[in-house]
């Protein structure tokens, strides 16, 4: 039995090669994004690191580009920097403030298998400063505010540094000047530098 191609069939062909070319395309300029930022500040790490940005960025739903501009703002990709008011590692995590926002953004999944893996209390210090751990306790949190103000990455931005309580966050919600933050213009200013 031959088989038998018609021009239907051709052009399947080629639309499917060109989207799985298109994806692995998008795929490869994001990796190269996100390794370019973190190679610039720690090359040793920085495969573990990109493969973490991409993964939780990819599971949260958020934009990688915006997700790795954060990354390099808070911390400099330095997974063991503590901030005076307690923040560790890449994506700044307050162990006290975001468990349990975090909580209802994965219902508790993180937390049960934590839990499984005998780790005990489900935010332990010395957790937030795994790579992969604070990469994804980063991208639960932006999630969370994402979905707060409907996808506003500059707002999220502004609370994901400030806290929701912090007298500028409240300045700046009353004002609705989120664009005069010096944080989120950091953030975008390192995504604009990089185009």
């Amino acid at each position: 039995m031959g088989m038998k191609l018609t021009i239907t069939s051709l052009f399947l062909i080629f639309a499917i090669s060109a989207t799985v070319e298109l994806r692995d395309t998008r795929l490869q300029s994001s990796y190269e994004y996100v390794y370019g930022s973190v190679s610039k500040y720690n090359p040793k790490q920085a495969p573990r690191i990109t493969e973490a940005v991409l993964k939780y960025s990819n599971e949260y739903g958020l934009d990688i580009k915006k997700f790795t501009d954060l990354g390099e703002w808070e911390s400099g990709w330095n997974p063991h920097i503590i901030s005076k008011k307690g923040a560790i590692g890449l994506y700044q995590i307050v162990p006290r403030h975001h468990g349990e926002k975090i909580s209802l953004v994965d219902n508790g999944r993180l937390g049960r298998d934590l839990r499984k893996r005998g780790v005990g209390k489900v935010h332990r210090r010395k957790y937030f400063f795994r790579i992969g751990y604070n990469v994804q306790m980063g991208a639960m949190h932006l999630r969370y505010l994402l979905n707060l103000y409907r996808g506003d990455y500059v707002k999220a931005f502004v609370v994901y540094n400030h806290g929701f309580s912090h007298r500028l966050t409240k300045e700046h919600v009353k004002n609705e000047d989120f664009h005069e933050c010096t944080f989120a213009k950091g953030i975008i200013a390192i995504g604009n530098n990089r185009k």
